[in-house]
């Protein structure tokens, strides 16, 4: 999955267009809820080795927040690391190059949503 793609996913199932909090990060972008600006996924670029991936230069990261179990269960699939720059023990990062199943990536976003509305 690309990052447009993630965007458009947003976009056609919560109707929440992306926005660019940091200045000094312009193509970060977050996606939070209308009433509480709480975001529930950040996407950005990050180094492939500040998550421990083998790729190398960037990949387009999505962190979203999850509970212990779902995070196991993710963990075990390929694309999902500890959440780069977040609370590792309530937030995780999805390597959107790297996912091969996207159902995974959508549990964790509709999870991610529930979780922090």
């Amino acid at each position: 999955m690309t990052g447009e793609a993630f965007a458009r996913y947003v976009a056609e199932n919560w109707g929440i267009e992306g926005d660019h909090p940091f200045v000094t990060s312009p193509d970060t972008t977050a996606f939070r809820h209308p009433g509480n600006k709480k975001w529930f996924a950040l996407m950005m670029e990050v180094p492939a080795v500040k998550l421990g991936s083998k790729r190398e230069g960037s990949v387009t990261v999505v962190n979203a927040k999850c509970d212990a179990a779902l995070q196991s269960l993710l963990m075990q699939q390929k694309g999902f690391y500890p959440a780069y720059h977040m609370n590792k023990q309530h937030w995780l990062s999805a390597v959107l190059q790297e996912i091969e199943e996207e159902k995974w990536l959508q549990l964790l976003i509709e999870e991610s949503y529930r979780a922090t509305k």
